[in-house]
């Protein structure tokens, strides 16, 4: 629990400074620096598209999606570990059980889904882009689950 507090923490600081950006495809190499896509199923039923970036600071990495599509306010994703520096090209596990996976995060309304089990896919990495998928299910803690699925071509820093 006090890690999904701290990860929480990190999500709504790293993620203030971001603002919009433009959206096309569902390949990561097709999608515009800066953009995402994705899905969210279950509990909650949505597609997402807009703003992804990403930053290493401090002791954490965290890449952070955040909808600008209309109709789309109350959903928000990211994904973070505990350790700073760029995951290079491979796959990852998310879930909140090892130390050095990732967590993934859906935020939806008052409701927060942490991820049990997924994998982050990375298939580019450099310092100003990162590219790739991700899938994982998440529960709210009271047996309400999602699937979030999606594919990302993140920049460092903020998507202005």
């Amino acid at each position: 629990m006090n890690r999904l507090f701290s990860s929480t923490l990190i999500v709504l600081s790293a993620l203030a400074p971001l603002t919009s950006c433009g959206d096309k495809g569902m390949d990561p190499e097709d999608l515009k620096a800066g953009t995402f896509e994705a899905t969210v199923s279950g509990e909650v039923n949505v597609t997402l598209r807009g703003c992804a970036a990403f930053v290493s600071e401090f002791e954490f990495f965290q890449i952070g999606f955040i909808p600008t599509q209309s109709g789309a306010a109350n959903g928000l994703i990211t994904l973070a570990r505990g350790e700073s520096g760029l995951p290079g090209v491979g796959t990852y596990q998310i879930n909140e059980d090892e130390a050095d996976a990732f967590i993934g995060l859906f935020f939806q309304s008052a409701e927060t889904y942490t991820s049990e089990s997924g994998t982050l896919k990375i298939t580019s990495s450099s310092g100003a882009n990162l590219q790739g998928s991700f899938n994982f299910t998440a529960s709210n803690g009271i047996n309400k689950r999602v699937t979030v699925s999606g594919t990302f071509n993140a920049k460092s820093g903020t998507c202005i």
